[in-house]
């Protein structure tokens, strides 16, 4: 593990590790309420933690963030000698086995989960893997159930991206738009090979062994993984239930960072009373 680095974002204090796993350095902040339980958050295909510096602060308040740049993403996946690393990441699974390396060396025990779009996806394997691990899920308009055509996905995105315009907040859009510029130019090879995984990869055979509660939370007006995804993961994890964002499009958890914040911190309030009663939170959905 390297130096920390220290600094703050919206007067939060962060530090980001460098973090080496095996073959690979893993670039991580951290940051938060000391006295919280912690959180692991997963970003989405094509970016990395940066875009989501609001709702980590948000989340911040209460909990306990640790946040990886995911392995292809961001300043991740390279070797001691700063070359780019030919792991070949070509599953949700084999991303999951490198979270759990970062898992094991954190020595972390229990953990809310937390993932975006493809980091998602993800974090479903990722709770599939390690039940005992994980105190509760909460997928944000997740991939992990195939996507419709590479050509339907760019027409929908197209049609979504203009419509959404009055809801940017324009910090984190500029931190898109420079994390998928980064990304395009030095991790296109993570790029093609993390839309494979979206449009082709299937988890709900593995989604059987989630243990711990799991949120799904949708965008109403996401075009990109639509609605129908979410429908169907809630129909394959035992212990789950859908929440639909009122016109939220497939980004508004990185433009609406308070709501998420309150959603989240609501769903894990209740899973931390209710833990001790069995089956309470599956009683609660009906």
């Amino acid at each position: 593990m390297n130096d920390e680095q220290l600094f703050s974002i919206n007067d939060q204090q962060w530090q980001r590790k460098e973090i080496e796993l095996n073959s690979f350095t893993l670039s991580c902040l951290e940051g938060g309420c000391s006295t919280g339980k912690t959180i692991l958050f997963l970003h989405g295909w094509n970016v990395s933690t940066e875009p989501y510096s609001d709702c980590l602060n948000s989340l911040a308040e209460k909990y306990w963030i640790i946040a990886p740049d995911l392995p292809g993403f961001g300043r991740c996946l390279r070797l001691a000698s700063q070359s780019p690393c030919s792991l070949s990441l070509s599953s949700y699974q084999t991303y999951a086995n490198c979270i759990i390396q970062l898992i094991q060396l954190l020595d972390l025990a229990k953990f809310h989960l937390v993932g975006h779009s493809f980091g998602g996806g993800i974090a479903l394997a990722l709770a599939a893997a390690i039940p005992d691990k994980v105190i509760s899920v909460i997928a944000i308009d997740s991939t992990g159930i195939p996507l419709i055509s590479p050509a339907e996905i760019v027409r929908r995105r197209f049609a979504e991206l203009p419509q959404q315009i009055a809801q940017l907040r324009w910090q984190p859009f500029i931190r898109i738009l420079l994390a998928a510029l980064y990304n395009g130019i030095f991790r296109r090879q993570y790029l093609i090979e993390g839309a494979k995984i979206s449009l082709r990869e299937d988890l709900r055979p593995w989604l059987k062994d989630i243990k711990s509660p799991c949120l799904v939370l949708w965008g109403e007006r996401d075009y990109f993984t639509d609605l129908d995804l979410g429908y169907g993961l809630v129909e394959a994890i035992a212990d789950s239930q859908l929440q639909i964002v009122p016109n939220g499009y497939h980004e508004w958890c990185m433009m609406q960072p308070e709501k998420l914040a309150a959603i989240s911190c609501d769903f894990f309030k209740r899973i931390e009373i209710e833990s001790s009663t069995p089956n309470s939170y599956e009683a609660s959905k009906t």
